[in-house]
């Protein structure tokens, strides 16, 4: 499979992004261990909400559809639950952690081998909420872990969002409390949606701990962000939970980078997502100097959502942090592709404690750079590159990745001629829906 893109010329309009995938599959994984009704609107239309969908069915989960998206109830997974390829990689950590704390045993199909990368770090990070090493067992390719209880008597330190979920999931699935260290950038969903779903959030100003809070008293002398402590516990809540789920934030990224470095090219894109955790795309845009307008809104929001205008501007190179990164787990490819057109070095980390974008990936977007005629290089946390040449045409491997792909769409688009893109489709989420969203803004055919 291949597609061919080309400029577009200059982009300008307002659009309306389909609902956020990772959103939606996280609320609906979380939603299978509440026990009660959740309705979710504008959900993503990618086909692995579809899978899911499929899965969550076949374990007992009710789901209906509605005019504007569907509502489910979801009932714990038990007995001997195998997870298998359907399941998508964005929550395969939540699915199995619920799995691990109520059902029989969890079998991850290819956990030893093509799914390696998000089950070892799983496993790793399940040891702080009372996985023994007793509990796991391989299985040829698959990995096979036995049920325990939640436990988690000391605290809890997370860095990223994946992190994060894993505990959040865990106390709903276990029934239990764990107390955490995160900064902000790691709560999502927001604490509105856990509080709808029972899962509380409740602050902690002493640890006890003397290193903790030594790290806390030298944050606040520097000026840096500190660590928050929080317990995060369980408690059954009534009532249906509805949310509307915002605009997909990596296609918004997308969409709002090509905006960013095509000459006079003018948008607003409706509706995004806008949580503190999921906007970090945006604001590494605005340090590049790119003119991005977000117009917020809550209005009592489970989510916050923003209308945000991008105009073409000139860009200067960044360096991006593992903690800035985790929140845009899912954009930081495109990020790079941006960079292209920015002036001066750029030098993108990728998020720790999580299986992250990945040292594959980041090396077929390099390579695929390189053909383009970028001075770039990939390391095993992340990518640097030297932006503001011309970028040629030519033919790229995106390895069968769409994220690789979307990213390489992206900066395909700014290229003197044309670009062909081997190992995806233009059939294909999500750049079939980038690629008809740039047709929208540009009027043209693509």
């Amino acid at each position: 499979m291949q597609f061919t893109v080309s400029s577009p010329g200059p982009l300008s309009g307002s659009i309306i992004l389909p609902g956020d995938l990772r959103l939606t599959l996280v609320l609906m994984s979380l939603g299978m261990f509440v026990e009660k009704p959740l309705t979710i609107l504008n959900p993503s239309t990618a086909p692995d909400v579809e899978k899911l969908r499929a899965f969550l069915a076949r374990h007992g989960a009710s789901i209906t559809d509605t005019e504007e998206g569907f509502t489910m109830r979801g009932t714990r997974l038990a007995g001997d639950v195998i997870l298998d390829r359907d399941i998508p990689d964005a929550v395969i950590h939540c699915i199995a952690t619920g799995a691990v704390f109520c059902a029989k045993t969890v079998k991850i199909i290819d956990g030893e081998t093509a799914r390696a990368q998000y089950v070892r770090p799983l496993i790793k990070r399940l040891a702080s909420v009372g996985l023994g090493t007793d509990h796991v067992t391989a299985d040829g390719d698959d990995v096979v872990i036995r049920r325990c209880e939640c436990a988690a008597p000391g605290l809890v330190t997370v860095h990223s969002q994946w992190a994060f979920e894993v505990i959040i999931t865990a106390a709903l699935a276990g029934r239990s409390s764990v107390t955490v260290s995160l900064n902000s950038g790691a709560v999502s969903p927001s604490e509105k949606v856990l509080g709808e779903f029972g899962c509380t959030l409740s602050p902690v100003s002493e640890t006890g701990d003397t290193q903790i809070e030594l790290e806390r008293r030298m944050a606040r002398i520097s000026g840096d962000k500190t660590r928050g402590i929080v317990t995060v516990q369980w408690a059954e809540k009534p009532g249906e939970v509805r949310v509307e789920i915002p605009g997909d934030s990596t296609l918004a990224a997308a969409v709002a980078g090509l905006a960013a470095v095509l000459q006079r090219s003018s948008v607003i894109i409706e509706k995004v997502v806008w949580d503190t955790g999921r906007r970090g795309f945006f604001d590494t845009l605005r340090r590049m100097k790119a003119r991005v307008i977000p117009d917020s809104e809550k209005n009592g929001r489970l989510l916050d959502i923003a209308d945000i205008r991008v105009d073409w501007s000139r860009l200067d190179g960044v360096h991006v942090t593992p903690e800035q990164a985790q929140t845009m787990t899912d954009e930081l490819l495109i990020l790079a592709s941006v960079a292209t057109a920015a002036p001066g070095e750029t030098v993108i980390s990728d998020i720790t404690d999580a299986p992250g974008v990945g040292r594959e990936a980041f090396k077929l977007l390099a390579r695929g750079l390189e053909k383009c005629g970028i001075r770039v290089g990939d390391f095993t946390e992340g990518i640097v590159l030297r932006g503001g040449g011309e970028l040629q045409g030519g033919v790229l491997d995106s390895g069968g990745k769409p994220d690789v792909a979307l990213a390489l769409a992206v900066a395909g688009m700014t290229a003197s001629s044309a670009v062909t893109i081997d190992g995806s489709g233009s059939d294909d989420y999500p750049v079939s829906e980038f690629l008809r969203l740039v047709r929208e803004l540009s009027g043209r055919i693509l």
